[in-house]
């Protein structure tokens, strides 16, 4: 009983090592990325647009997300592409309040991509996958594969909001 309690307590200590160890080369590498991120939000200016292709995860989903502007009017444009698999499927277009797309364009957009690590997910069967273009106020288009998790939670709490 002794020897497999202490085989736990050793086997509990070296997983919290490897985490440690694990989260100080994360943090040593997200430093640098931070900084090259950064100077890209800051040339390119603020975010006026969003676009996420966001597919996967158990229950196999392929939504299409859209956040936008267009003369005075601020959308949130969804395809559910599971059950529109065409190309030539029209998107469900909800007008948003200017805060709800001012809340959308300040997430930290920057930091989801530098905190991006593609091989973190090499070996996650179901994952869910981002495809994003993040379009700044500049006209400059930036394509990520960053998660886009924190995005797509406030975009669906919006959808069931006008998705009456």
């Amino acid at each position: 009983m002794k020897v497999n309690t202490l085989k736990g307590i050793l086997f509990l200590i070296v997983m919290l090592s490897c985490l440690v160890i694990a989260g100080c080369n994360n943090a040593k590498d997200n430093i640098s990325q931070n900084e090259a991120t950064e100077t890209v939000q800051n040339e390119n200016g603020t975010v006026t647009a969003i676009s996420i292709l966001e597919h996967g995860g158990e229950d196999g989903r392929i939504n299409d997300w859209k956040v936008y502007q267009e003369e005075d009017k601020y959308l949130l444009s969804y395809l559910d592409r599971r059950v529109h698999f065409n190309d030539e499927a029209e998107p469900e277009i909800f007008e948003i309040t200017e805060q709800e797309y001012n809340e959308v364009m300040s997430l930290d957009y920057a930091k989801y991509i530098s905190e991006y690590n593609p091989s973190d997910w090499e070996n996650v069967a179901d994952a869910i996958y981002f495809q994003s273009v993040i379009t700044y106020e500049n006209g400059v288009e930036e394509s990520t594969q960053a998660l886009m998790t924190s995005t797509t939670i406030k975009l669906n709490e919006l959808l069931r909001k006008y998705d009456n």
